[in-house]
């Protein structure tokens, strides 16, 4: 049932709505959302959202609440054209809940990408942080003052989103001497902060017409508050490769890669030996036909921990392609098989084999309306080592989205997303969530 403060705020967006399809000729909304003085852009934004979740912590026993979300922004870009600029976003997402208001929370993204192209050289780099506050179902454990405080323990979902699906508290082991009345486990729900960066920079040099030779490397982590049972993770990596130009809008290329991925925990445990890995990929991009367009490539990586414990060596794959069906309707397919490490289990890495689709349509003569509809399959198996168990579960997510263009500055969104984990290990939980979102965007 909805509550006043709900109906309140579902009201004022559809007012706003209404309001926004009246014509503003007093002021040019390109006045007041860009700002150019040449090779300066400014082009602020602005998102206003109500989101009902009928499971805020992605677990098996739910709690529905109406999230309102204010999302100011700004694009600043130095440089006009293609060959060489500089552009920063920044975004806050601003919740607030209409029962659990203790979860609201900002949270802050900054991104830094850039090129600067010369006769032969080309740098491409992309910077990103990210400030975050995510609700999580956290055991806490109460002990006598001579026992030590184990970390609280969010059990998070790797691959799915938002990764918050706790266990249950673990029982008291019989044979331990706190007894049972003694440790008392219950659940904070609350939010879990966390920081993620990531960086990549590419710099490219064209030997012929048709053959160039570049590298890469990137760097990515995800930093979480102490005292919750995750491991910080840190993964860097460098590339080098080729590419050959075979036919006019297609090329083929070939790259070798290596990499390191470091885990620490927040809490006190023992250390966890890094994580190497070697591999290759050969692959095509660009268009494939007049209609077809994407990215193939197809190689190997193997994987030890520096202690020489094995890890999953195997085939990887990264495939997205995109097909333009007719002048108002495109499809997507991607695939993807890779190989990470768990931040949940020490020393413990896994497979996922992700393969994700959908359709965008325009409708109506004008373009004004846009509908689209995507799903995502993922099959995630932790590989047993020398310290863990047999692991596994599937994440199937739908999604569902109908776009109305006010103005070329002004769009409309109502929205349906739905997120399951399916487990294939005992005593893992289990859990559905389905979002609906009624939002409005202003900005160019």
């Amino acid at each position: 049932m909805f509550n006043p403060k709900q109906c309140k705020r579902l009201t004022a967006i559809v007012t706003g709505l209404s309001a926004a399809s009246v014509p503003l000729n007093a002021i040019e909304p390109g006045d007041l959302l860009v700002y150019s003085k040449e090779p300066f852009f400014l082009r602020p934004q602005f998102g206003i959202s109500e989101t009902h979740s009928d499971n805020v912590f992605s677990r098996a026993a739910a709690k529905d609440d109406f999230v309102t979300t204010l999302s100011p922004g700004l694009n600043l870009q130095i440089g006009k054209g293609y060959r060489n600029f500089v552009a920063f976003d920044y975004t806050l997402n601003q919740r607030f809940y209409g029962k659990l208001d203790h979860l609201n929370a900002g949270e802050h993204s900054f991104a830094l990408g850039g090129r600067l192209q010369g006769q032969r050289l080309v740098l491409l780099g992309n910077d990103s942080l990210s400030l975050l506050s995510s609700p999580m179902g956290i055991v806490q454990e109460e002990r006598p003052p001579s026992v030590p405080r184990q970390p609280a323990t969010p059990v998070p979902t790797e691959g799915a989103a938002p990764p918050t699906a706790p266990a249950a508290p673990p029982p008291t082991d019989p044979a331990s001497p706190i007894r049972g009345g003694e440790v008392l486990t219950s659940f904070e729900e609350r939010n879990v902060d966390q920081t993620a960066h990531y960086h990549s920079y590419n710099l490219g040099y064209r030997i012929s017409e048709k053959t160039a030779a570049y590298i890469q490397g990137q760097y990515s982590s995800t930093d979480y508050e102490e005292g919750v049972g995750y491991y910080d993770i840190n993964t860097w990596r460098g590339t080098a490769g080729f590419a050959f130009q075979g036919f006019p809008k297609t090329s083929f290329f070939g790259e070798v890669y290596y990499g390191q991925t470091e885990t620490t925990p927040n809490f006190t445990a023992p250390s966890v030996p890094e994580l190497s890995f070697v591999g290759g990929f050969l692959g095509a991009r660009g268009n494939f036909t007049e209609k077809l367009s994407g990215i193939v490539k197809v190689g190997y990586e193997t994987r030890e921990f520096d202690d020489g414990a094995g890890a999953p060596s195997s085939p990887v794959v990264d495939l997205s392609l995109t097909h333009r069906l007719t002048q108002k309707m495109s499809a997507y397919l991607s695939f993807a098989r890779l190989h990470d490490v768990s931040v949940q289990f020490a020393k413990e890495s896994y497979t996922a084999n992700v393969i994700s689709g959908g359709l965008s349509q325009l409708i109506g003569s004008a373009g004004k309306w846009r509908a689209s509809a995507s799903g995502r399959y993922g099959m995630f198996d932790y590989e047993t080592t020398d310290t863990s168990v047999e692991r596994s579960y599937d994440h199937i997510a739908a999604y569902f989205s109908l776009e109305y263009q006010i103005q070329v500055w002004l769009i409309a969104r109502l929205g349906y997303s739905f997120d399951s984990i399916k487990s294939g290990t005992a005593g893992m939980e289990e859990y559905d969530v389905n979002r609906v979102t009624l939002g409005l965007s202003v900005g160019y």
